[in-house]
């Protein structure tokens, strides 16, 4: 049989002849000692125990009222099991909050003080959410900002070689066109036209 005076109480509950179990006040017109079980499926009912005490009456009722009691008993046992368990965990919720509410153990943390402790603990969580969102906000404005920064630095950087890739191309092409000017001045039969149009395409002879 188990340990567990919950699982002993089912155990003996189980296979009992079927109930209720009554004790008659008289039996054939005499002071009754005998435990009955009426059976619904039978006009007859079962004889359950025969009380030979001189207390038959007291320990009859406590043998007839026996199966429910034990049952009854069993389910507050488990009820009180689970009302336990759940009392632990809030227990525990309690003393953490006693904690942070500065209450030492042992002593209310409801009541005015505890309210008032409460209440000035809500708000500096609400402060230092704020301050938290505060601070995020800035770290990303933060970011945009050297996130922009960084692309104008990058555009200014390409304009900067572009401008100097065009500033070398025009510095070329100049020269092109004046060593033609100086080959049309040495050879006035060239075909100037063809000359200055070659320059200024980028064809060298």
């Amino acid at each position: 049989m188990s340990d567990d005076v919950v699982q002993r109480a089912r155990q003996a509950l189980d296979g009992i002849t079927p109930g209720p179990w009554r004790l008659p006040a008289t039996l054939l017109g005499s002071k009754n000692g005998t435990v009955f079980a009426d059976d619904n499926d039978s006009d007859t009912p079962y004889q359950v125990a025969v009380i030979a005490s001189t207390r038959g009456d007291a320990d009859g009722r406590l043998i007839a009222a026996a199966p429910q009691l034990v049952a009854d008993l069993a389910d507050e046992v488990e009820k009180l099991r689970v009302w336990r368990s759940e009392a632990l965990t809030v227990t525990a919720g309690l003393q953490d909050l006693g904690k942070a509410l500065g209450v030492p153990l042992g002593h209310r943390i409801t009541g005015p003080d505890a309210t008032e402790r409460a209440q000035a603990l809500v708000a500096e969580v609400k402060k230092l959410r704020a301050e938290k969102a505060a601070a995020e906000r800035g770290l990303i404005a933060n970011r945009d900002a050297a996130i922009h920064m960084t692309k104008l630095h990058h555009r200014s950087m390409r304009e900067r070689y572009e401008a100097v890739a065009e500033r070398d191309r025009l510095r070329a092409t100049i020269t092109r066109v004046e060593d033609a000017l100086d080959d049309m001045e040495q050879n006035p039969y060239a075909n100037c036209s063809l000359t200055l149009r070659r320059a200024l395409d980028g064809e060298v002879q």
